[in-house]
């Protein structure tokens, strides 16, 4: 075997797998920005959910006043202020769960944020470990050629 031979083969293997080692964190960072996007992508949609909740509780409303408002007004004996309190409390509810909505909207909105980060964080991370893994393979490549050469 020429003596050449050896420390060519070691100089290969070590380049193939410092480009593997390049490739995997890469791939490790584009992973993570994917997983960051979907986060962004599930916070855009729980905000556009609550708006249709928004929507459909103030429809529910409306539908009750409107059938409370036959049912309520159609008896001559009532006091027109106890209907309007009646009507100022549904709307008073309504608001609150409107509000408590909100609430779960953010709530919601502000996991996603932190999952997304910590996505990217870990993409950072990985991305950082496969160069430190770069380097150490090249100087393990070197010190072996090194080693082979004297």
């Amino acid at each position: 075997m020429p003596p050449w031979l050896l420390p060519a083969i070691l100089g290969v293997g070590t380049v193939a797998s410092i480009s593997a080692q390049n490739k995997a964190g890469k791939a490790s960072e584009r992973e993570a920005k994917i997983r960051e996007n979907e986060y962004r992508i599930d916070k855009k949609m729980g905000k556009a959910a609550a708006y249709q909740r928004h929507s459909d509780r103030l429809r529910e409303l409306n539908d009750a006043n409107n059938s409370n408002e036959a049912l309520l007004l159609g008896f001559n004996n009532r006091e027109i202020t106890n209907v309007a309190a009646f009507f100022k409390a549904q709307e008073d509810i309504a608001k609150q769960d409107i509000k408590n909505i909100d609430l779960m909207m953010d709530i919601e909105a502000s996991k996603r944020d932190v999952q997304g980060a910590a996505a990217r964080a870990q993409g950072k991370s990985a991305s950082s470990i496969a160069k430190a893994n770069m380097i150490s393979t090249a100087m393990t490549g070197i010190s072996t050629y090194l080693m082979f050469k004297t």
